[in-house]
């Protein structure tokens, strides 16, 4: 049994439908993305392989959304009897969701920490570069070679700031955009 969770509007209900490869919102097992509003009840999806033991995927409400207060979370969803947890975050942690970490850590919770959006942390990096190439008044682009420069060091850093600030051992970062995703591993 998998938890999915972490702030409202991190892209959770995406994660869930990517991880099952479910893509149409005509099927009847996509997770509903909410772009009009979060997720407010705890929705089960199975897992479309067979394994031996059934595994099923719990899309949860977003810590501290109406109703799921960030001191009471844990306890209202039963999250420490997940066999796993995956905590998304899309920027910097909120302190609803460094309050969750550390209940996860104090139930010895097995987790996982997935950072959302990265292409939004590459892309400022490479209009900040390319704002200095414009500045020189050349009219140059960034070569190829910078640019794979600049995704590597920024999904370094933001691997690096996550680990030492919250003492997170594997942060994986992922994209929806398809141009990030052969290097997004953990």
């Amino acid at each position: 049994m998998i938890g999915v969770t972490g702030y409202p509007g991190v892209g959770k209900s995406s994660w869930v439908n990517a991880v099952r490869r479910v893509s149409s919102p005509n099927d009847p097992d996509y997770a509903e993305i909410c772009v009009d509003g979060p997720t407010m009840e705890p929705m089960m999806y199975k897992f479309p392989v067979q394994t031996q033991k059934p595994c099923v995927i719990w899309d949860l409400p977003g810590v501290g959304t109406a109703g799921y207060p960030p001191e009471k979370y844990l306890q209202k969803l039963g999250i420490r009897h997940f066999d796993v947890v995956v905590l998304i975050t899309d920027q910097r942690f909120t302190e609803a969701e460094l309050l969750l970490l550390d209940d996860l850590r104090h139930w010895n919770v097995p987790f996982f920490m997935v950072r959302n959006k990265i292409d939004l942390d590459v892309e400022r990096e490479l209009d900040a570069e390319q704002d200095v190439l414009d500045n020189r008044g050349f009219g140059d682009q960034i070569e190829d070679d910078e640019r794979r420069e600049i995704v590597r060091d920024t999904l370094i850093n933001v691997k690096e700031d996550l680990s030492i600030l919250h003492h997170v051992d594997s942060v994986y970062c992922i994209s929806s955009i398809k141009q990030f995703w052969h290097s997004c591993g953990p």
